[in-house]
């Protein structure tokens, strides 16, 4: 059944820290930083980090995976350059490709059996066609004399709106539903900026381990960040999870465009997701929220095929484009759930 809440506000609750690392959990956190120069918008810069941290008791960590990816991509989103550390042979095929429809499955046919493992370098990759598509969202806060544009004005009511722009992005989610304010708001191609906090750090100031080490962000740069922590609970394994979006304004400063938190529970034998709940902290307009209660049509189904189930479960009006990005990052749960369990297994006795 669709569940579509009547628009109120805003979102505007943007998570102030990450939550304690948990005995017996492991964590995986990601970064994709993005940016390009103000002279040459076509060419942009991906700078993707990636770690795996076990905490087996209280105040220990131990780093069980980490990566990194550097993409530079140039018109038409086309890949121009990569490199990946630990070095991974085949990813020079993805040279030439474009970053956008069909480069998942060039991802598959240049470094196979990555999705499988659901490696660090995977979780990294399968992101680069939204990172190389959003982007240049940065240059939408700049008017054309390269100042910071006003924040969303207040939209005209229903009953005395004009007819809204033909655009792509028409009822590709919630937000963007017929006469919904983004539509109603759009002027000449560019779409209102929306709500936007500030973003505060998620890094915890008595646990500097809790995310792994960031770089400064840029000028004119977009952030998306994503934690997952799988966690053995006596009920069964549970995760908590998070995803935000952000970018730094043209005044310096950070803050957030989209942000959810999501929280469920897997059974622990055959890794089907039991129960979940999404939390929307920050989202651009009062339409975008309606989607997140249709989260529990995914009960029931392999959290390791969510990168396929989401899509075809979740889409149009009953969606939230970055809701389902931050879903589809559940499918690497069960092999975090494997590390997991291999790490508090009893040793085995000679």
């Amino acid at each position: 059944m669709t569940v579509r809440a009547r628009p109120s506000e805003p979102v505007e609750n943007p998570s102030r820290t990450s939550p304690v690392r948990a005995p017996g959990s492991i964590r995986r956190t990601s970064s994709l930083d993005m940016w390009s120069d103000p002279d040459d918008r076509r060419t942009m810069w991906l700078r993707c980090r990636a770690r795996d941290l076990l905490t087996i008791a209280p105040g220990t960590a131990q780093v069980v995976g980490d990566a990194r990816l550097d993409v530079r991509t140039g018109a038409n989103r086309v890949v121009e350059a990569i490199t990946a550390d630990p070095p991974r042979d085949g990813l020079d095929d993805l040279v030439g490709r474009r970053g956008g429809g069909g480069f998942r499955k060039q991802i598959d046919a240049a470094v196979p059996g990555e999705r499988e493992r659901g490696t660090l370098l995977f979780y990294l990759l399968d992101d680069v066609p939204a990172a190389a598509l959003i982007g240049g969202y940065v240059w939408s806060r700049f008017d054309p004399s390269g100042r910071e544009r006003s924040q969303m004005p207040t939209p005209p009511s229903r009953s005395n709106a004009a007819a809204p722009q033909a655009s792509a992005m028409e009822n590709i989610c919630a937000g963007w539903e017929t006469g919904g304010t983004a539509m109603r708001l759009m002027t000449s191609g560019r779409p209102p900026i929306g709500t936007t906090p500030a973003a505060p750090d998620l890094v915890p100031p008595d646990d500097p381990l809790a995310w792994h080490e960031l770089d400064e962000l840029p000028p004119a740069s977009m952030r998306r960040r994503r934690r997952v922590d799988v966690i053995a609970g006596d009920g069964g394994p549970v995760v908590d999870a998070m995803f935000r979006d952000s970018c730094q304004t043209p005044g310096g400063g950070e803050v957030a465009v989209h942000e959810y938190t999501m929280h469920a529970t897997v059974d622990s034998e055959t890794g089907v997701l039991t129960a979940i709940t999404a939390e929307p902290r920050v989202l651009p307009f009062v339409e975008c929220p309606s989607a997140a209660g249709n989260v529990t049509r995914l009960v029931g189904f392999p959290l390791a095929e969510f990168r396929t189930t989401v899509l075809e479960t979740l889409s149009g009006l009953d969606c939230c484009t970055h809701l389902n990005d931050a879903l589809r990052a559940l499918a690497e749960v069960p092999v975090l759930l494997a590390t997991l369990r291999d790490s508090l297994a009893p040793p085995v006795e000679s």
